[in-house]
């Protein structure tokens, strides 16, 4: 962590090829900017393995972040597609909201409500108990 990514590396190297020789129906990136500093990124190993995974892809790849915008802008440009979704979401409100929505269907009609009211209710820098089960 904080250190740029290496492609000397080589266990970092074999863990992308092993992931990227999947082929899921849709991909989700959650709370994760591929380490960007400035026009940069620390991580641009995995960045280059990412877009050369998922150049052309035809299913959505979805952001979720407090602010997606960027990275959208820049990985539908890089990989030439138009299907990246901004997810403008705390990781914690998230997590807790699914959680919650688990728990008491009958009070939240969806993830995205639960979530919106959490986060309306007490903002983002809120940390949540885990229920008891």
């Amino acid at each position: 962590m904080g250190l740029p990514e290496s492609w000397g590396d080589k266990r970092l190297v074999r863990r992308l090829s092993w992931v990227m020789g999947r082929n899921p129906q849709y991909v989700v990136i959650i709370g994760y900017s591929f380490a960007q500093f400035g026009s940069g990124y620390d991580d641009s190993v995995s960045l280059a393995y990412f877009i050369e995974k998922f150049k052309s892809y035809r299913g959505p790849i979805f952001v979720v972040s407090p602010d997606p915008g960027q990275l959208c802008e820049m990985l539908s440009d890089a990989l030439k597609i138009k299907s990246v979704y901004p997810i403008k979401r705390y990781w914690n409100i998230l997590a807790h909201a699914f959680v919650e929505s688990l728990r008491l269907a009958h009070r939240f009609p969806s993830l995205d409500y639960a979530s919106g009211a959490l986060y309306d209710r007490f903002g983002s820098g809120r940390t949540f108990p885990i229920p008891d089960r």
